[in-house]
């Protein structure tokens, strides 16, 4: 009867390692330099799932600054320079939906160019 709410518990969730201090440090310190593939290839949907609003927060930065990288690299030659190790790596190191994001963009500059070429 007089039982805590601790002791109520029925299911304790334990947080995944990819969101452990030393990964969200890195993450803040240098955002563009993780390897989210490495870390959790569905970093971004995770982090919803777990619903941290804190997180939620730290991630929705991570992904803006990533974001520029992905237009640069989508929208000029730069992106298609794999010889280049920081273009390589960052690509490789994109979780499922920064691809998305990155064949998006880059597909949307392609018909945009065919676009601006037609004679129409």
């Amino acid at each position: 009867m007089g039982e805590s709410n601790e002791e109520k518990t029925f299911v304790e969730l334990i947080q995944p390692e990819c969101f452990n201090l030393k990964v969200i440090n890195a993450i803040k310190t240098n955002p563009v330099n993780c390897d989210l593939h490495s870390i959790c290839s569905n970093y971004y949907k995770l982090t919803e799932k777990l619903g941290d609003e804190e997180l939620i927060k730290i991630v929705q930065e991570m992904l803006k600054e990533r974001c520029i990288l992905i237009n640069d690299y989508a929208t000029s030659s730069k992106g298609n320079n794999f010889n280049n190790d920081a273009v390589f790596n960052f690509l490789h190191g994109l979780d499922e939906a920064e691809k998305r994001i990155y064949k998006a963009t880059y597909e949307s500059h392609k018909d945009t160019k065919k676009w601006f070429a037609s004679d129409s």
